[in-house]
């Protein structure tokens, strides 16, 4: 059979060669076959990972376990320097493996035969040219340049493990660790813009697809891999075709520095091979979602190149109808971009941690689902009002019940913590491995006591008649889990039980097989025992040698067997210089752990016992989960149950601080009393609390005051609020009433970017310009001092320019700034409301000023306050003096804008109208209360005509006219 050549780096980078050949600046060379069958005619491909290979093949992953097919590999050269591994399909005689020193392989001797699946050699292959490095051991830029070395690739011959190792993130409490993998990939020509993405999560096997149409920005884009948080993204190699990269490229590269971003050949990306993977992948319960998914190109392509990528890079194959498929739009949820996400810290802080966020302060969840439905709802909140009247209907229930419901609720939910484990043990393709038999026979222990435990938490959830909590106990109700348990029973043994703890788990293991079911795990078993019997006789022997009684017998993963004893119960005991029977003396504290010759020896007849116990344990319990995969989808139903349970029941723990009250839904935004919700819980004095106002005739609130007032604190706060109600739960005020928000827009903040040459201005400009063509009528903008990166002149103008233009949209504005000006739209628009946040000369000092953090109406009456704020911070008297003459010097200058009398006038009738709709939103309209209204409007318009002629005004003169 012809081979082809693959040359192993050594030393710099692969470059392509002729079709099946890669060429690096090194001396080894490995060849890889043309033809991987000789009914077929596909040929071997490769996957490119930022310049260098990992070996593919565009066959079915169930070719690739055939039992029948191996490889032989033979030494193809004699030169030191070069060693060859040539992969040969032999038709009948027996396959030699044999391999030279210098790749790292073992030697077998020539007359030693040993057959290996094809895909074990594949791994191998891969692991040689494989160049993945977990993502948060090396600086950011190493992800996409990286450079291969001698050092390097020895390290990855000697020491990679067949799973390339992925990124871990973890919380605040140590829980999270992420392990997702999404791969992206655009339309190109007239389609580009058009984004297919597919992720999953290794640890959760539920593939995400979306296909979305975006913006020049990628906003969209950005936000759902946010939302997603991975750990590698995998995008076509064509996106590097340009010198600096695509623009997408660049992107994703600097808004997740932390993410491992690799490439492939865009072949991988193949719609073909993402319907035939798809279809033979997916649980039945999903073939309505995959119809639906099928006609999406760039999301199927997605899928393709993402199985794939998991298969060879992460050694993850999944048995055939035993995955979830899950399309997720951007319909019925608010829009909430990376930067707004960053800006108001909802999941990471900015030293990139969870502590002190708004995830922080609502997780009460015990299990990884629930805090991975928290995560997403808050970056990615419903505004489907539906699901969150459901959601709010089951928390006011939650906290309605009895003190007992409410502890017994808490105390089961805590039982199923390790859950989402069951996806490993139903999901992944066991292996007779000494690793896989241990896994396998824990979760299989988990779901007994899991199975178990649901009856009890069915039952607790009885009088619970939300419809929410009722939809959750009528999946959780399923007979499918009670034949899952049956099953279970017939197998494993009553009293086993899912243990923690090295020993205990593996006394667990051992014996978890009913007795008679196979007489060799009888006759090893009976062996095991006898050895750990003869174990503890020979220790309680070494006692009588050692003068002491107390000691006993441990067993750790790392030791084994062995003795353990306290330094005071042991006399005449030198640590440094320990009786010579002792070996490997070690102290930690006051435990000395030690063991004899004798010990060694009966520790590794233990372990090969054990080693029997677990491969037929492991062969039994295949069986039995070939009969559990019937069941699959109500593996996925328990999970996703669970996960909604502990996200109502976390923010129900959240809801019961005093304070905290439903919210409503309408056409405007009315909160009384509201704090903010993170400062509320963190801080050990109560925050001053504050009302919110906006609609659609009054949308544009202009929020002025002193350095350090609040304003900042209180836009983020509305902020907070707004994605808080929308996700269902309750909110830190007397009284809230919301407007659904479909998009959240936050300008806060400044800094420039070295790395793109921007300074502050620009980058301000670049994301003002991002998000101006973006707002809609139900769009909430938070801003913070717009446009201070420049000159105030300019500033102020292009300020002023952008307000103008956002409050014609109906969007809700919440603006902060110090000038001034901005106040003066007031004067000239009717749906403008000036604030301010308090402060008070200090009684201590007049130069001084006492801050209240209350929001009060109109324009701040400071003046100087920057000035006063530098004092604070003990600045030279000098300077403060010499500033504040100049100050007024300046002052004096300035021609103000004069106020607009007439305005009054449209202000009245505005407010007129605003009532009215008031009343029509709480519906007390009236005929009575329509006529005070117009009364009250018609007596101002009166008093306002004596003051000033007013043309609105002349053709009133008496009641009888209204």
């Amino acid at each position: 059979m012809q081979a082809t050549k693959v040359h192993v780096a050594s030393r710099g980078l692969a470059t392509p060669g002729r079709f099946g050949q890669y060429t690096v600046s090194g001396s080894k060379t490995c060849i890889f076959p043309k033809k991987l069958t000789k009914n077929t005619n596909r040929q071997s491909t490769n996957l490119i990972i930022d310049n260098s290979i990992v070996h593919s093949r565009s066959m079915s992953r169930y070719d690739l376990m055939t039992p029948e097919r191996y490889f032989g590999v033979t030494t193809g050269s004699s030169t030191a320097d070069i060693s060859v591994i040539e992969c040969t399909q032999l038709s009948s005689a027996p396959r030699r493996i044999t391999q030279s020193d210098s790749l790292g392989i073992p030697n077998t001797e020539p007359d030693h035969i040993d057959y290996l699946p094809k895909y074990d050699v594949s791994r191998k292959l891969e692991d040689f040219v494989i160049n993945s490095t977990p993502r948060q051991l090396i600086k950011p830029k190493l992800f996409t340049t990286p450079v291969c070395s001698v050092s390097a690739v020895s390290s990855v011959v000697q020491h990679k493990s067949h799973k390339p190792p992925l990124a871990k993130k973890t919380d605040s409490k140590g829980e999270m660790i992420n392990s997702v993998v999404l791969v992206l990939t655009e339309g190109r020509g007239s389609a580009q813009g058009e984004i297919g993405l597919a992720a999953i999560d290794l640890k959760r096997p539920v593939l995400i697809l979306c296909q979305i149409s975006d913006t020049q920005t990628y906003m969209n884009t950005i936000n759902k891999i946010n939302i997603l948080n991975p750990a590698e993204i995998l995008v076509p190699n064509t996106f590097m075709d340009q010198i600096q990269g695509t623009l997408l490229y660049n992107t994703i590269k600097n808004q997740f520095p932390l993410s491992a971003i690799l490439t492939a050949s865009r072949k991988h990306f193949s719609e073909n091979e993402g319907k035939i993977y798809l279809r033979n992948s997916i649980i039945p319960e999903c073939t309505s979602t995959l119809e639906q998914v099928l006609p999406k190109f760039y999301a199927v392509s997605a899928a393709a190149a993402l199985l794939k990528h998991i298969e060879f890079n992460h050694n993850v194959i999944f048995s055939s109808n035993t995955l979830q498929i899950e399309y997720e739009g951007v319909e019925k949820s608010m829009f909430v971009d990376a930067n707004t996400a960053s800006r108001l810290e909802l999941v990471l802080n900015s030293s990139l941690n969870t502590k002190n966020t708004l995830f922080d302060v609502l997780n009460q969840c015990s299990t990884i689902g629930g805090q991975r439905r928290l995560r997403s709802s808050i970056l990615q909140p419903s505004s489907d009002i539906l699901l969150i009247h459901n959601r709010q209907e089951a928390v006011e229930e939650i906290l309605s019940s009895p003190e007992q419901n409410f502890v017994l609720l808490r105390n089961v939910i805590q039982k199923f913590t390790d859950v989402e484990q069951l996806y490993w043990l139903c999901t992944k393709v066991s292996k007779n491995t000494q690793q896989q038999s241990k896994l396998q026979g824990n979760y299989t222990l988990l779901l007994k006591t899991t199975l178990e435990a649901l009856p009890a938490l069915v039952d607790i959830l009885e009088p619970f008649k939300s419809e929410y909590i009722s939809f959750i106990r009528k999946t959780l109700s399923n007979s499918g889990y009670s034949k899952m348990l049956e099953i279970i029973e017939i197998t494993i043994n009553k009293e086993s039980t899912r243990s923690k703890g090295f020993s205990q788990s593996q006394f667990q293991r051992c014996f978890a097989i009913k007795s008679n079911l196979n007489p060799l795990l009888d006759v090893a078993r009976t062996i095991y025992s006898e050895l750990i019997e003869e174990f503890h006789d020979k220790v309680n022997i070494l006692g009588e040698q050692l003068e002491t009684e107390h000691l006993f017998v441990q067993n750790s993963c790392k030791r084994g067997f062995h003795v353990q004893v306290e330094l005071k119960n042991i006399k005449n005991f030198n640590v440094k210089h320990p009786p010579s029977i002792c070996k490997n003396v070690e102290c930690v504290k006051n435990i000395v752990k030690f063991t004899t010759e004798d010990l060694l020896v009966l520790n590794i007849r233990i372990t090969q016992a054990l080693n029997e116990v677990e491969i037929l344990t492991n062969a039994i319990l295949n069986e039995m989960l070939k009969e559990l995969r019937k069941y699959i989808s109500c593996i996925y139903d328990l999970c996703n149950g669970i996960a909604d349970l502990d996200l109502i029941f976390s923010f129900a723990q959240y809801s019961m601080r005093s304070g905290s009250t439903k919210p409503k839904f309408g056409q405007y935004m009315d909160i009384k009393s509201s704090r903010h919700p993170i400062l509320d819980i963190i801080n050990s004095v109560v925050p001053v609390d504050n009302d919110i106002f906006a609609s659609t005739d009054k949308n544009l609130n202009i929020i002025t005051g002193p350095n350090m007032g609040g304003k900042s604190i209180y836009i983020r706060q509305v902020a907070l609020l707004q994605i808080i109600a929308q996700i269902g739960c309750f909110v830190p005020a007397t009284f809230a009433q919301f407007r659904i928000c479909d998009r959240l827009f936050t300008r806060i903040g400044f800094g420039d970017c070295i790395e793109s040459n921007a300074s502050t201005w620009v980058l301000e400009i670049k994301e003002l310009n991002g998000i101006l063509p973006s707002i809609t009528k139900h769009s909430l903008v938070i801003i913070d001092e717009l446009c201070r990166a420049t000159s105030c002149e300019e500033g102020s103008s292009l300020a002023w320019a952008i307000c103008e233009h956002i409050m014609q949209s109906c969007a809700f504005i919440f603006f902060a700034t110090h000038s001034i000006l901005i106040t003066k739209l007031q004067d000239l628009y009717c749906n403008v409301l000036n604030y301010h946040m308090e402060a008070l000369p200090s009684k201590d000092s007049e130069s001084r000023l006492t801050y209240t953090y209350k929001l009060c109406p109109g324009v701040t009456n400071i003046d100087d306050y920057g000035l006063t704020l530098a004092r604070d911070v003990k600045m030279p008297e000098h300077l403060i003096e010499n500033a504040i003459v100049i100050e007024k010097c300046l002052r004096q200058t300035r021609v103000a804008l004069p106020d607009n009398p007439s305005n009054e006038a449209d202000m009245i009738l505005d407010n007129c109208i605003q009532k009215l709709l008031n009343m029509k939103d709480t519906e007390c309209l009236s005929i009575s209360n329509i006529q005070l209204v117009v009364l009250d409007m018609m007596n101002k318009l009166k008093e306002n005509r004596r003051k000033n002629i007013d043309p609105l005004g002349e053709g009133i003169d008496s009641d009888d006219e209204i």
